[in-house]
């Protein structure tokens, strides 16, 4: 039997950018800036969810479809899906019911020790850059 060998093979989740997840890295961004613990803390638990959800092996995407045709606001990562919790109208609601689902999603799916834990080493007013 012989193997070949792929180079360029990706065994991570891509993040796929889109409006809502734009608009709920710019509040994350927002509440680390503003330097208060509980801005800190949310913008942390953030970053460690989305990092969770980049390094996942089994999942090929991750996508926040906020106005969908036929279907209520909802994330996608592989197969799995969750609708996403009504915050409000506002630019400011709608982007924390991204993150809060975006946390969920984490929560719900991974182990505890599956769960990336590096917001405390990086820059968290820049990090988020990476996935806009």
């Amino acid at each position: 039997m012989q193997l070949n060998h792929f180079s360029g093979t990706n065994f991570q989740a891509k993040i796929i950018p889109s409006q809502a997840l734009s608009a709920a890295l710019e509040l994350a961004q927002m509440e680390a800036k503003s330097g208060t613990k509980e801005g800190l803390k949310s913008a942390a638990k953030f970053y460690n969810s989305l990092r969770t959800i980049e390094k996942d092996k089994i999942a090929s995407t991750f996508f926040v479809d906020s106005n969908p045709l036929h279907f209520y606001p909802y994330i996608q990562l592989g197969k799995n899906i969750r609708l996403l919790e009504y915050k409000g109208n506002t630019q400011r609601d709608k982007a924390r019911s991204v993150m809060d689902g975006i946390n969920k999603l984490v929560e719900g799916r991974y182990l505890r020790d599956q769960i990336s834990d590096e917001a405390k080493d990086v820059d968290l007013v820049s990090a988020f850059v990476r996935w806009a």
